[in-house]
Order: structure tokens, then C-alpha cells, then sequence
């Protein structure tokens, strides 16, 4: 099974086995502070055939590359998922497995110490 994230605001959560929640509530995996989202907005579950967005029957929906979701489909790398304002793009992980943390790729310098 490929390994997949979700990019949001320049940080990436990993989708693991399970659900990951998508919404206002501070319990969600993936919180989005947006008065437009719902509480639990929408879902991403892993399947054998790769991520299944599902929206929660929220108040103002789930987009998926700009068109609204009726039901639950399948997501690829590149895709942008859309709830409220935030887009959220789903990336898949480096063959080799390695997989950046920062959104330029480099690592943030840190201070050195002066003696």
C-alpha cells in the first residue's frame, strides 16, 4: 500500500490506516479553523485502491478539483480538496519512502552557537 499525506498551509499529515477527519473541531485530525467548515467536515479513509474522501454531510459541502462531492471517490496525487476556503492537496509519499517535512525541502537552519 502507497503511503499518502494531505498538504495543508505548508504542512503535511500522513493518512494512516483508519479515518482521517477533516474539520473545525478541535478534535479532527486535520483541523481547519474557517467558519465555513463544519465541525467534522469530511473524511479520508485508506483503501486497498488508495484515499476515499467522503464528505459528513456538512453545511456547505466538500470540493474535489473544483466540482462539488455527491459520494465517496477516490483521490489521487495532485488532487485539491476543497472545504470552505482551504484547499488541501494530496501527495504521496517518495518511492524511497523519504518524504520532506518542510515545504521548500530544506531543513529550517538552526542558530549556531558563538564562543
Amino acid at each position: 500500500m502507497e503511503t499518502y499525506w494531505l498538504r495543508y498551509r505548508g504542512v503535511r499529515f500522513p493518512l494512516r490506516v483508519g479515518e482521517t477527519v477533516l474539520g473545525r473541531s478541535p478534535y479532527c485530525t486535520v483541523v481547519i479553523p474557517d467558519a465555513e467548515v463544519s465541525r467534522t467536515h469530511a473524511l479520508v479513509r485508506l483503501t486497498r485502491e488508495g484515499p476515499e474522501l467522503q464528505d459528513l454531510n456538512s453545511a456547505n459541502g466538500t470540493r474535489i478539483n473544483g466540482k462539488r462531492l455527491i459520494e465517496p471517490c477516490l483521490v489521487r496525487p495532485g488532487d485539491l480538496i476543497g472545504i470552505g476556503s482551504a484547499t488541501l492537496e494530496v501527495v504521496a509519499a517518495e518511492p524511497n519512502g523519504y518524504q520532506d517535512t518542510w515545504e521548500d525541502g530544506l531543513e529550517p537552519s538552526l542558530p549556531t552557537k558563538r564562543r
